[in-house]
């Protein structure tokens, strides 16, 4: 595997166009997509590192993964070919017992979609990692059809010699039978499915659009809220480009993806608590295990604000873990949030003793 520095972090190149943003830890994973005539890296400027730095998240590991694309491309894949690429990959990439979140930019939300439904069609809705998935997030992706592919392949006409250079991307993205039939399959087996079974599951949908975007037409953002509204779409004052660009952990287009993890975070970390303070000996081992790999460094930097370190005061850190376990045990909340109820009630021990 290629290794390389970015912004301070160690990027680890898994083939030509994918890489983890620093070495992969097996854990629960963020896989950003890009769109049309981008790059795997650099299509998400900030978003990446701002994640790996954020102190509020547990420790994740991030995919970036990539695909050839470019107008003027005419051999590249269908977005249906690249979307099952893309859930081989995340499949063999990612382990069983892992999260899955998905992140796709413009065209690049389309490309998860076909993979999802493509896995559904074939009765693979139960199996990794369609099953793994517990998020997607679609930052100005058309869902309803791009206006701006739409409008090209109508200027261009008979002039098929033109169109036979454009790349199979944009001309997929275009309203029409291909683009509808996507659509209907995503609600019935994705977001709003009848049944959970090996052809159908509900995965949250997070909508994120630029009201500034010309790429996706306001009739289809009007469309697509209210198609995708369970999770309340997101809407902010950015372009096409802009949308997914945030400069810090207080942005509202970073708290758009992250608030939406926060939700997953809670559960998985319910669910460990509830299983180390349980009387199953081998489960509780094993949750040990994961409580240290995926929330030690959150809960450590957090007990650094009392200004010590769990060197220098075990037996205090002690009583901090097992503040978190019990109340982690108690109900599904974020870990950021677990650790800092713990703090307050051993501050206020501290100052019951004096």
């Amino acid at each position: 595997m290629a290794k390389k520095k970015n912004n301070g972090h160690e990027i680890v190149r898994i083939s030509k166009r994918s890489a983890y943003y620093t070495a992969r830890d097996d854990l629960d994973t963020v896989v950003f997509v890009h769109g049309l005539g981008g790059h795997y890296q650099k299509t998400w400027a900030k978003f990446p590192e701002l994640l790996i730095d954020d102190p509020d998240l547990p420790t994740i590991d991030i995919l970036l993964w990539g695909y050839p694309s470019g107008i003027l491309r005419p051999l590249v894949h269908d977005t249906h070919t690249v979307g099952r690429q893309l859930l081989s990959d995340v499949g063999t990439q990612i382990s069983i017992g892992n999260a899955v979140y998905l992140v796709g930019h413009s065209m690049g939300g389309l490309i998860i979609l076909e993979g999802l439904v493509d896995e559904m069609r074939n009765q693979r809705a139960a199996q990794h990692p369609s099953s793994s998935v517990a998020l997607i997030s679609l930052f100005a992706s058309p869902v309803s059809g791009s206006m701006a592919s739409a409008m090209l392949k109508q200027i261009l006409g008979k002039a098929w010699i033109l169109r036979l250079a454009i790349n199979r991307h944009l001309r997929s993205l275009a309203r029409g039978t291909s683009c509808d039939k996507l659509l209907t399959e995503t609600y019935h087996r994705i977001y709003d499915p009848d049944s959970n079974d090996s052809s159908a599951r509900e995965i949250p949908i997070r909508m994120v659009m630029g009201t500034r975007d010309k790429a996706v037409s306001d009739t289809d953002r009007c469309t697509d809220t209210a198609r995708f509204r369970k999770k309340q779409p997101k809407e902010y004052d950015y372009g096409h480009v802009k949308i997914k660009e945030p400069e810090s952990h207080l942005d509202d287009r970073y708290r758009a993806l992250t608030n939406d993890l926060q939700e997953g975070f809670a559960t998985r970390f319910n669910i460990t608590c509830q299983k180390i303070v349980s009387d199953d000996e081998d489960e509780k081992v094993e949750a040990k295990l994961q409580f240290v790999q995926r929330y030690e460094q959150l809960l450590v930097e957090r007990f650094s604000t009392i200004g010590s370190t769990p060197e220098e005061d075990p037996n205090r850190y002690g009583q901090f873990l097992s503040l978190v376990v019990k109340d982690g045990a108690r109900q599904a909340r974020p870990p950021f949030d677990v650790a800092n109820r713990a703090l307050v009630t051993l501050r206020a021990r501290s100052i019951g003793s004096l």
